[in-house]
Parts: structure tokens; sequence; C-alpha cells
């Protein structure tokens, strides 16, 4: 899909879920725009992160948030 829209860049419109926050990179004009609908926080049911949630003492500012960060970053 990446090398697709490489190609056709200019008739293209890309659409990624959680696969293209990580590893993927389009340098130069060929990605023009960005739209981001969603923060990628993670599940708050999951058991992980509540497992996780659980160290902290406000785990919101403390463990999703950093977390979000990071992967928004990527």
């Amino acid at each position: 899909m990446i090398e697709h829209f490489r190609k056709n860049a200019k008739s293209s419109a890309l659409f990624g879920t959680d696969s293209f926050w990580e590893g993927v990179d389009i340098p130069g004009d060929d990605l023009e725009v960005l739209i981001i609908y969603k923060f990628p926080f993670a599940v708050p049911t999951d058991p992980v992160f509540v497992a996780r949630s659980r160290l902290y003492r406000d785990s919101f500012s403390e463990y999703s948030l950093p977390a979000m960060i990071i992967k928004l970053r990527q």
C-alpha cells in the first residue's frame, strides 16, 4: 500500500489505523495533509493497561498521557 501511495501520491489517499503509527515514513512532498481524528490512547479496559495503571498514583497523567504522546510523536 505504501509503495502504491508513493507512486500515485497526487491522486491517492491513504487511510490507516494503528498499523500506520509506527514504521511508516513518507518524506518530501508526497504527504501533504495528515488528519488525526482520534488521539492514540490505549484502551482503558485492556488488562495490561489496567495492571500498569495501578502502579501510578495518577495513572492518566503519569502513564496514559505520556504513552499517547510517545506514540503520537512516532
